[in-house]
């Protein structure tokens, strides 16, 4: 079925939103100054991590000898579509569900955009510490409009600059259904600067402007991005003015996906680390303020397409064969999980990620083009 304007109407809304376009003048992003009502904190000797009660967001990520946040990004409630007022999309947050708008039908019973879980209180059942030091803290939301419950476990070990995530998301329905998740990190000030540099093993993707006939077409592979706009960019460092969303696929022969952001005035790197197979697709959000970047996600999920779920239907559902959506029959459970770090590191370009036994490695390259290998003891996890 041919998309008519209305359709093309609502992807242009979907990607302001995104994008912040729906902040009026002197309404932009804010950076988080104050803490959210019953935030908890996780902290080793080495970093501290702030999780919000409603929500379940990641708002505060550091390294307590270099206290630069890269999750103070939130929007106000006045900013967020009406069908999620009061609440508010910050840092890393969670889509369950969808990403991005449900139907009009769907908003009509009460969801928001993104999905309940954001929205909702979550409540912590365990808290406990393993032999081997590792912080296991369980926490979980009830979802009671989607029915579509999430079960979290987050490890943090006892010295090190780094998270583990584990979730499981329960299909309450008695019918099957189609459920997207979508992990939206958010990077913003101080993190985020005009020469912040991102790498990923993601490759072939398009502009989420692009008509879906025709988005293998007008594909293109990471780092060199071809916009709908006709702008030819380095999607490392975009050096544009204009907003844009570009989503990708991963090599098929990779089962482990990543994404890292290098701070080089900062000598700071925030990677993500997770299985492709539970996570295909990594969606890069650009948004600039007076020509300097102002927001940047980094979001890696089970779509690439932020629509309602029949709108990804009534096109091309599929990019290169990789499907934009998750199906899950009744009662069924879906468990997915990743990583997150934070380092100091002279590194400014990473070539690769992989495991090594129980130790991460992460590759790359210095200022002076000399070999640089950061290696993460991860217990395992």
């Amino acid at each position: 079925m041919a998309r008519n304007r209305k359709q093309l109407k609502l992807i242009t809304v979907l990607i302001a939103l995104f994008a912040g376009a729906c902040m009026g003048e002197g309404e932009k992003g804010q950076h988080k100054t104050e803490t959210f009502v019953s935030d908890f904190i996780l902290e080793n000797n080495d970093v501290s991590l702030t999780v919000t009660a409603i929500g379940g967001m990641f708002t505060d990520f550091h390294l307590k000898s270099r206290p630069v946040n890269p999750f103070g990004w939130y929007l106000l409630p006045e900013q967020m579509p009406e069908n999620n007022q009061p609440h508010v999309f910050a840092g890393h947050f969670l889509c369950s569900g969808r990403w991005g708008a449900p139907s009009e039908g769907e908003i009509a019973a009460g969801v928001p955009h993104n999905g309940e879980v954001h929205t909702t209180q979550w409540i912590i059942t365990r808290d406990e510490r393993d032999t081997n030091g590792l912080r296991s803290v369980t926490m979980s939301c009830h979802a009671p409009i989607e029915r579509l419950d999430v079960e979290r476990e987050i490890i943090i070990p006892e010295k090190g600059g780094w998270f583990f995530v584990n979730e499981k998301f329960t299909n309450n329905l008695p019918v099957g259904r189609i459920a997207n998740f979508v992990q939206h990190g958010t990077v913003y000030a101080p993190f985020l600067s005009e020469e912040m540099l991102v790498f990923t093993n993601a490759g072939k993707g398009f502009d989420q402007r692009t008509h879906p006939q025709f988005l293998e077409d007008s594909s293109f592979v990471w780092p060199r991005a071809l916009l709908a706009s006709g702008n030819r960019i380095d999607l490392t460092n975009p050096k544009t003015g204009e907003g844009f969303v570009t989503t990708h696929i991963f090599p098929e022969t990779d089962s482990l996906g990543w994404v890292a952001a290098i701070n080089p005035a900062e000598n700071l790197l925030l990677a993500y680390v997770f299985k492709t197979a539970e996570y295909p697709w990594f969606n890069y959000w650009h948004h600039a303020e007076e020509g300097k970047p102002y927001v940047r996600g980094l979001e890696f999920g089970t779509t690439g397409l932020g629509e309602a779920h029949e709108m990804i239907f009534e096109e091309n559902n599929r990019f290169f064969a990789t499907p934009f959506f998750l199906y899950m029959d009744a009662g069924e459970v879906v468990e997915k999980s990743w990583y997150c770090f934070k380092i100091e590191t002279e590194m400014m370009h990473v070539s690769s990620v992989f495991f090594r036994d129980d130790t991460l490695i992460i590759a790359g390259k210095d200022g002076h083009n000399a070999f640089v290998q950061v290696e993460i003891d991860v217990n395992g996890r």
